[in-house]
């Protein structure tokens, strides 16, 4: 049973999602294996891919790309492209929609250095709102399913600018808006500001999904409660509890114990190790493990080991022989 702060669902245009919780998009780890994982432990009401260069996705082929693989029981699920002009935002857009998706998301809040200052792309363009309104009028033009955008509070924290831009986004065509309240230049440590996901909520007519230190079923209620947000979008708490989303759904009480973590993370190993050739697969596999190690006693010694690890063998040997003992 579904804990009461939690709204039944949230509408996005005709997409209902029956549960407003969301898997946000993390590059190198929202995967199709990693998504399997949390759809068998308990799924949130709706997935996104990992972040995908519009330029990448030309070149690859939908039902065979690592990258682009759905499986059915995802739906909905949202393919978020990254993109730092119209004519290859555009030009993504219509290969996807051409291959059958019909939720694309378009990043505006990666601060990355190769995506915000070599690309020119992510975060970046919030300081260029007339750059990315005709990005995604030139996304309306080859799709005229469900459009989103995700974005940062920008390179300062003002109300005004902040709504003027997401107005723009509605303007154009946008569908929806994931707010993550950290400016460009914030790192992770500086807490999220929940009261700006509030303001884009009372300001616009279209849904906000919240973003940003939710990590607990409290969080979970606090951020609905505070910010009067339609769905909530949990990112690096899902890799490190990837059951969180069945606590918040109630159906989860308490953590999975040690032994069951183990297995778990195992059964991820392999499925990782299954899906990717094996220089990928443990490149991923090392991106998962520094969050798996966060809610670890002992974390750091499991995630150095991980890192050290030179094959998919030498993780599964760590799992094996190290991980309760790191548990603590």
């Amino acid at each position: 049973m579904r804990e009461m702060n939690v709204p039944e669902n949230c509408r996005i245009r005709d997409l209902q999602i029956d549960f407003p919780l969301v898997l946000a998009p993390l590059a190198g780890i929202t995967h199709l294996p990693f998504r399997r994982h949390i759809f068998k432990l308990s799924r949130p009401g709706l997935f996104f891919t990992e972040m995908l260069s519009a330029r990448a996705v030309m070149k690859e082929r939908v039902h065979e790309s690592l990258y682009l693989q759905v499986d059915q029981r995802e739906h909905p699920i949202a393919l978020q492209l990254v993109a730092s002009t119209g004519e290859d935002a555009r030009a993504a857009t219509g290969r996807l929609v051409k291959d059958g998706i019909s939720i694309i998301d378009l990043n505006l809040a990666c601060p990355a250095p190769e995506i915000a200052k070599k690309r020119k792309a992510g975060a970046f363009l919030l300081n260029e709102p007339d750059r990315v309104r005709q990005m995604v009028l030139e996304m309306r033009e080859v799709h005229d399913g469900i459009l989103t955008a995700k974005i940062r509070l920008g390179y300062q924290a003002d109300e005004s600018k902040l709504i003027q831009f997401s107005q723009m986004l509605t303007d154009a065509g946008v569908d929806a808006i994931t707010l993550h309240p950290r400016l460009t230049t914030d790192k992770l440590k500086r807490r999220s500001r929940w009261a700006f996901i509030r303001l884009l909520k009372t300001e616009l007519d279209i849904p906000i999904i919240g973003n940003g230190d939710v990590t607990s079923v409290e969080d979970c209620h606090r951020m609905f409660k505070e910010t009067g947000c339609d769905a909530v979008m949990i990112g690096r708490e899902a890799v490190r509890r990837p059951w969180i989303f069945a606590m918040i759904a109630g159906a989860l009480n308490k953590d999975p114990s040690p032994a069951e973590r183990q297995s778990q993370f195992r059964e991820l190993v392999d499925a990782v190790a299954d899906f990717f050739p094996e220089r990928k697969a443990v490149g991923r596999l090392k991106e998962i493990g520094w969050y798996v190690g966060e809610r670890m006693t002992y974390g750091h010694h499991f995630a150095s080991r991980i890192q050290a690890s030179e094959s998919t063998d030498g993780i599964r040997n760590i799992v094996e022989t190290e991980f309760i003992g790191c548990c603590g």
